[in-house]
């Protein structure tokens, strides 16, 4: 674990607003979670010109007295490193960093530093802030309490327990983790099959090119038009009884029945007349939320992207 010290209300945006990028003039070889320390010092100036990102996002950026600083506000996972992207907060620094599933933590009073380093010997992370958000006044400032105004409703679920590690699917997107449970007792031909394609990185970088609002987001195509598979074989049918409901992973095909080979699509609500057509492998146990924001489109302008998938047996 590391710890990074980011200027209010930067921190903020990242653990309230989406911002999945931080920009810096150097690179890490570091992945993992990222503790982020809300630095001291922040200048009337640069709360202003930040809020007007926030104001741009559609969020109401909290009051400048509201935001803590000098210490521990919540953690991300650094997933990646990029000297290009599409996200609006790429600033075109020499490095990106890719931020992903933020959670708040209940502030922890820490000197900052610069660059990334380990957090105290001391330090445990606290249970996350997993339904509302409450911007608090820091000690001394000239008004006390809460504010009403800057209540933000995050629904960003604690991590679930992993109970089945190689069955189980990490899926590290644009707008957060994706955590699925995977079936192989109703389709173990396909389980066995994805896990192979996790397991040799054929799923990193690919985007979600098909993503219709109210029914479904789709991915797994290497050349991100739909019409692409893997090298494999595709795979024999494994229809089944489990529903399609919010959040079910289930298998992509052509007309053939025996036609799914590596792309997949997550439900968005219920989709009952997919039922018994299409090969259930899976249900989403955690980020669904990341999910609802991945941008959508037939195709997607600028879609977003799987950045890892992995099985959770396989992450150190």
């Amino acid at each position: 674990m590391k710890v990074l010290t980011i200027k209010q209300p930067w921190a903020w945006c990242i653990l309230n607003c989406g911002k999945d990028i931080e920009n810096r003039s150097w690179s890490t070889s570091y992945r993992g979670p990222l503790l982020i320390h809300a630095g001291k010092s922040m200048t009337k100036a640069e709360y202003e010109r930040v809020a007007g990102f926030i104001r741009e996002e559609g969020k109401v950026p909290p009051p400048f007295d509201g935001l803590e600083r000098g210490g521990i506000v919540g953690v991300v996972d650094l997933v990646d490193v990029v000297t290009e992207s599409d996200s609006s907060w790429f600033g075109g620094d020499e490095y990106g960093l890719v931020l992903a599933n933020p959670r708040l933590l209940p502030f922890h009073p820490m000197v900052g530093q610069l660059g990334l380093r380990k957090p105290p010997a001391d330090y445990r992370i606290p249970e996350p802030i997993n339904s509302v958000a409450l911007i608090k006044n820091r000690p001394g400032s000239k008004s006390g309490g809460v504010h009403s105004t800057t209540v933000i409703d995050t629904r960003i679920p604690v991590m679930t327990a992993i109970k089945d590690p190689e069955n189980t699917l990490i899926i590290e997107t644009t707008k957060g983790k994706v955590v699925i449970a995977m079936r192989p007792d109703l389709a173990p031909g396909h389980v066995a099959h994805i896990k192979k394609l996790a397991r040799e990185g054929f799923y990193d970088g690919i985007v979600f090119h098909r993503v219709i609002p109210n029914f479904m987001a789709q991915t797994g195509c290497p050349k991100g038009t739909g019409t692409g598979n893997s090298k494999y074989p595709d795979l024999k049918a494994e229809f089944n009884k489990e529903p399609h409901v919010r959040g079910t992973a289930s298998m992509a095909r052509a007309s053939s029945p025996n036609s799914a080979n590596s792309q997949f699509f997550i439900c968005f609500g219920d989709s009952g007349f997919l039922d018994g057509q299409y090969t259930v492998w899976g249900q989403v146990v955690e980020g669904m939320d990341n999910v609802d924001k991945i941008k959508t489109g037939e195709p997607v302008q600028n879609p977003d992207k799987m950045i890892s998938v992995k099985v959770a047996a396989d992450v150190k």
